[in-house]
């Protein structure tokens, strides 16, 4: 059974299968740059860009990083209030990119260093979403690894996969919006012209 804002959770999915794309190309292509400037600096040339601008790229990747993973979460969780009104069975919910997010939220609770935020133990708190990342950390500065190789959001998160994730999704609603919206005008648009024909 459908709820009466249906057409409105569609439309939330829509928006972060959407968003979730766009930041997908952000963020390959803050990691790219980032690449270019490492490997450019490395040269050591007199063309060679200063560290600084590597960092501020590095910068950049990270918080690119950041966003997507807000992204997929919502695209995640929208989508999954979708699919409670279809017949089709919910989509699988990924773990790591909700540990991810959380981990994300509550980042100023944990112990920075130059590398990696930790859980805190001087909080006292039971659990940790960053206990449910590899090695129970984040890494606070990006990999963004060699040219060519995958981009991956923090190193955990496969940016490749996230965005056939989201296309699935915006082609569910196209092939939904068709069944629903396109067929039907088709099929009135078909009795009209019957009716037109036949009274003519």
């Amino acid at each position: 059974m459908r709820e009466p804002d249906y057409a409105t959770i569609r439309s939330f999915v829509e928006r972060w299968a959407s968003g979730t794309l766009v930041q997908c190309d952000r963020l390959t292509s803050a990691v790219e740059e980032a690449r270019k400037l490492d490997w450019a600096h490395e040269r050591g040339e007199n063309w060679s860009p200063p560290w600084e601008d590597v960092l501020t790229a590095y910068d950049r990747v990270w918080v690119e990083a950041h966003l997507l993973v807000v992204a997929g979460h919502q695209l995640q969780t929208w989508t999954m209030r979708w699919h409670r009104q279809r017949p089709e069975p919910s989509p699988t919910i990924s773990a790591r990119l909700t540990a991810l997010r959380n981990s994300l939220e509550h980042l100023d609770q944990a112990l920075l260093d130059d590398v990696a935020a930790r859980p805190d133990p001087a909080l006292g708190r039971k659990s940790w979403a960053l206990d449910r990342l590899p090695d129970g950390q984040l890494p606070l500065f990006p990999s963004v690894e060699r040219r060519g190789d995958p981009v991956a959001a923090f190193g955990l998160l496969d940016v490749q996969a996230l965005r056939a994730h989201a296309e699935r999704v915006s082609g569910d609603i196209d092939d939904e919006r068709y069944v629903e919206e396109v067929l039907p005008a088709v099929d009135d648009w078909v009795d009209q012209r019957s009716d037109e024909m036949r009274g003519g």
